[in-house]
């Protein structure tokens, strides 16, 4: 009975393969030989993350890093052969890093959901997650290899910053706009005082 339990949990987990290697072949064939904006250069997270199955904890270490190992020799495979660059970046916190303020706090991605707590940025999570990997992209304080603990000291400290120019921003926008506010009665009186000038002058 547990041999008939295991060898039909095997046989979905092959074929649950085999539907993965269709899947991201096509996709793949799609991306690297589309008209319309044709890429250039591709970046992607350091492959670490973990996928997601439901075939108990041992297969799913199995199909995890199968699926890894799979994905980046696929990417690396079809790019070489469209002559196109692969550069992978420090995936680090990027699902929860607001793109805008890079406040990482966890209560920012709630399923597909992101919203920052900090700024209020919201879009959906994965498009969060690609902009954060782009961006990593050239990052010279990011570095590939570099510890979540390490990234995240940087990203609080660029969050620090943020908060500091922001708060600057602001004030200088509030400041800005009592300017205007007065500008209107303070210009009219002052083209006022002009114009009569001039016309007494001119007279």
């Amino acid at each position: 009975k547990h041999n008939l339990g295991r060898k039909k949990q095997r046989a979905r987990y092959i074929q649950d393969i085999g539907i993965i290697k269709t899947l991201v072949n096509r996709e793949l064939n799609l991306l690297f030989t589309r008209k319309i904006n044709p890429i250039r250069a591709i970046v992607v997270e350091d492959l670490s993350a973990r996928m997601k199955a439901h075939f108990g904890k041992k297969w799913n270490r199995r199909l995890s890093g199968w699926m890894r190992g799979y994905l980046q020799e696929r990417i690396r495979y079809k790019a070489k052969k469209h002559g196109i660059e692969v550069n992978e970046v420090n995936p680090a916190h990027s699902s929860r890093e607001c793109p805008r303020c890079h406040c990482t706090d966890k209560k920012n991605r709630r399923g597909d959901v992101f919203k920052c707590s900090s700024c209020g940025y919201h879009e959906h999570a994965d498009l969060v997650a690609a902009l954060n990997i782009l961006g990593r992209l050239g990052d010279k304080e990011i570095r590939k290899g570099m510890s979540p603990s390490r990234v995240k000291a940087v990203l609080d400290g660029r969050h620090v910053g943020w908060k500091l120019l922001n708060e600057t921003v602001t004030d200088r926008t509030s400041d800005e706009a009592r300017v205007v506010s007065e500008s209107p009665r303070s210009a009219s009186s002052k083209s006022e005082r002009r114009s009569d000038v001039q016309v007494c002058t001119a007279s």
